[in-house]
């Protein structure tokens, strides 16, 4: 179960998140990546290219070792 935080601030942000989470499963927009690629393109390649360099680091490390 999510703990809910006692600080004010971040309970209305809390609320805040969990209202969008709602509104946008209301709308019933699709939850795959070209959803998220149009929606979130900076994130997505944030997110890619950071899992791609943990595995080439984690590649080389086991070459090394």
């Amino acid at each position: 179960m999510v703990e809910i935080p006692t600080n004010l601030i971040a309970q209305a942000e809390f609320q805040e998140i969990k209202e969008k989470v709602v509104t946008e499963r209301e709308l019933g927009e699709g939850r795959g990546y070209s959803t998220m690629w149009r929606k979130y393109k900076r994130r997505v390649l944030l997110a890619m290219s950071s899992q791609a360099f943990a595995q080439l680091v984690r590649c080389s490390l086991d070459l090394v070792f």
